[in-house]
């Protein structure tokens, strides 16, 4: 019974988690400059199995036809996955400092040239915008907006792992 509450709050949380990344995601497609990166669109995929697997977790509950062993693979998967996604977007976004005061020119050029940040801004070219201020607090919340969906996806895998180690012992005391 304690292994089943437990592994509801965990899928519970699961579920949390990856409803902020696909939340966080699909706004940052919809509020891209351009073509979306990539890396935006796997980070939603991501948010959105994570859910399924989630829900699915859940029903495994109550569903004994929902193999355990099944379950496990299916959450390391996602766990795997999440990993790569967080690591790619920390990677991608590293040295940025997601506040207005950038400390250096160099610092400031390097928020406005991330492709996962400003997609639309090209060294070659200036960026601009008639409201300053209102562009670049849209680049900062897109930099805090990256950086969160990175935070999430590495909280969504130690959710996983911690649900792979309880369906594990669940299956273990069977």
């Amino acid at each position: 019974m304690a292994l089943a509450l437990a592994s509801l709050g965990l899928r519970g949380f699961q579920a949390l988690f990856a409803i902020v990344i696909f939340g966080l995601s699909v706004s940052l497609i919809k509020t891209n400059y351009g073509h979306a990166p990539a890396m935006h669109g796997y980070a939603a995929f991501l948010g959105s199995v994570s859910l399924i697997a989630a829900i699915a977790g859940i029903a495994a509950n109550w569903l004994e036809s929902l193999n355990d062993l099944v379950l496990m693979i299916i959450d390391a998967t996602i766990l795997v996955a999440n990993i790569a996604g967080g690591v790619i977007i920390a990677f991608m976004i590293r040295g940025i400092k997601c506040s207005k005061n950038q400390g250096s020119q160099n610092a400031a050029l390097n928020l406005v040239y991330n492709k996962l940040i400003y997609d639309n801004c090209d060294k070659n070219t200036a960026c601009q915008s008639n409201d300053t201020d209102a562009w670049l607090g849209k680049i900062l919340w897109r930099c805090r907006s990256n950086q969160a969906s990175s935070a999430f996806m590495f909280l969504l895998a130690l959710a996983l792992a911690a649900s792979v180690a309880i369906a594990y012992l669940h299956r273990k005391n069977r």
